[in-house]
């Protein structure tokens, strides 16, 4: 009861439509201006973003789930390594391969 609970409290407070919609188009025009990111940088901007009604650590899973999607997706890459990432656009052109 108490996980169905939180489902319906992050959808109230927004966080399933900001994670693809807000979110994504904040940190892809960070992204395209300076080319890439680092977690804390992505943190930065995509913190406050999110619903207020949600905990910091809710929040970055958010922001993971973010990553992760646009990584599999083919959009970014990891150029850097696990303990410092570092995101990037992934060429157009690569994208379809």
């Amino acid at each position: 009861m108490r996980l169905q609970n939180q489902k319906r409290t992050d959808a109230a407070a927004g966080g399933s439509m900001c994670l693809p919609i807000l979110c994504r188009q904040s940190w892809m025009g960070y992204i395209e201006k300076f080319a890439q990111a680092n977690r804390v940088e992505i943190n930065r901007l995509l913190l406050d973003k999110l619903s207020d009604g949600l905990w910091k650590e809710k929040k970055l899973i958010k922001i993971n789930s973010l990553l992760t999607k646009l990584r599999r997706n083919g959009v970014i890459s990891n150029a850097g390594s696990d303990k410092a990432s570092r995101w990037q656009m992934v060429p157009r052109d690569a994208e379809k391969k």
